[in-house]
């Protein structure tokens, strides 16, 4: 009895070696390759953000929004935006008022609802980005005085982008 079953148990043993090495020759273990980091866009504004030498926008003034152009020659992803008296968080536009993550190069978008004559003496706006590819956060800061300041307050400070 002893022999029959040292005999099963080697056999048992035998075959289960068997069938791992083999499921490791046919099924190689795969790495796993993790993904890049995908932050949120409010995630974006919580980490460091750089301000880059250069503009990656150019800024113009409406009544009713401010429009953003890209100037950069890539798409860029935004992540939100700020009136700079203020500490909101909202989204970009398209001329529809659509919400807009992603803006192409050459593309516009549009920072409303907001109005440029609504702000203080010192208003501008901030606006969080990242380039396609690459996951540094940008800040595009665009300050400015108030043009419409009315007559008897005295005007603070000078334009001044990024």
């Amino acid at each position: 009895y002893n022999d029959v079953g040292g005999l099963v148990l080697s056999a048992v043993a035998t075959l289960l070696s068997l069938a791992g090495l083999l499921s490791v020759v046919l099924y190689p273990r795969r790495r796993h390759v993790r993904p890049p980091l995908i932050y949120s866009p409010f995630v974006r504004r919580l980490q460091g953000s750089v301000t880059p030498q250069v503009p990656d926008f150019e800024l113009s003034l409406g009544i009713d929004a401010a429009r953003l152009l890209n100037v950069s020659g890539r798409s860029l992803l935004l992540s939100g935006w700020s009136p700079a008296s203020g500490n909101a968080w909202l989204r970009t536009r398209t001329a529809g008022g659509q919400p807009l993550a992603r803006l192409a190069a050459g593309e516009t978008a549009y920072l409303s609802p907001w109005s440029p004559t609504s702000g203080g003496p010192s208003e501008g706006v901030r606006l969080w980005y990242a380039r396609e590819g690459d996951d540094t956060t940008y800040l595009f800061r665009a300050d400015w005085a108030n043009t419409w300041v009315p007559p008897g307050l005295a005007d603070q400070g000078e334009r001044v982008l990024n």
